[in-house]
């Protein structure tokens, strides 16, 4: 049998995705997550220095599926991008494409509309240290109030966004399809009857190398999808919201990767 590494040569690229991708991480960890957490809790912050953050952390966002995109439009890398070897086992068995799966960003927001509506705004009151400066308890109670208050356009607009992913997604997962079974196609036509590895290798090698740029365009199309839900997800909610929304999936994305 054929190893992959005599089919695509993408060791090298592969190992400075993965510290792309572990540095990246770190950055959000260690970095530009505390910081926004400080910001929605600190007295002193204002809401141009939340609404920076909130900024810096969407902004981190966009750049790893940027990278994503630019590490796709090399065929060679598809095959490590869709089953990501840098990650661990349980992590990508939770994986979509290689990444987050774009309806996890519209489900958590709704769990996060949906689970914080117990207690009423007297309740609220009386949790509020008064005995504080006037601004950490309105900074308090605009946070508490976040999702309670929320825009009745919001939920119209989480419906907006997910019709618009059950439109795009069937028609990814038909040309994914679709370009695996055009590869199996091209190995029953042009499968050797003296089948040695090295006449196998090269039937393998043109069978994939003409799939795998679809591969990729596919690839390419569902980061694009990630990176567009998130930017409308915050570009329809306020900063605190947007705030919210952003720690919260901050937080699933480093308790996924801690999951081995």
């Amino acid at each position: 049998m054929p190893k992959s590494s005599t089919l695509f040569p993408f060791k090298k690229t592969s190992r400075r995705f993965k510290s792309y991708h572990r540095d990246w991480l770190e950055s959000l960890r260690n970095r530009l997550l505390p910081r926004l957490c400080r910001s929605i809790s600190a007295p002193t912050a204002s809401l141009d220095d939340l609404s920076a953050h909130v900024s810096a952390l969407l902004g981190h966002f966009q750049t790893y599926y940027a990278a994503l995109d630019r590490a796709a439009a090399s065929p060679d890398q598809v095959p490590l991008l869709l089953d990501p070897p840098w990650r661990g086992p349980l992590e990508r068995s939770f994986l979509f494409l290689g990444d987050l799966h774009p309806y996890l960003f519209t489900n958590l927001l709704r769990s996060l509309l949906d689970g914080d509506g117990s207690g009423d705004e007297y309740e609220l009151g009386c949790n509020l240290d008064f005995n504080k400066d006037g601004q950490l308890v309105e900074k308090q109670w605009q946070t508490a109030m976040a999702w309670r208050n929320s825009s009745e356009s919001l939920r119209p607009r989480i419906e907006e966004i997910e019709r618009g992913l059950r439109l795009m997604l069937p028609a990814l997962l038909g040309r994914m399809r679709a370009a695996q079974m055009r590869f199996v196609g091209h190995l029953a036509a042009g499968w050797p009857e003296d089948c040695g590895d090295e006449a196998a290798a090269a039937v393998i090698g043109e069978a994939a190398a003409e799939e795998m740029e679809e591969l990729g365009r596919v690839l390419r199309d569902v980061n694009r999808l990630r990176h567009s839900t998130i930017s409308e997800i915050v570009g329809a909610t306020t900063v605190y919201e947007a705030a919210l929304f952003l720690q919260a999936l901050g937080e699933f994305v480093i308790g996924l990767a801690s999951l081995d």
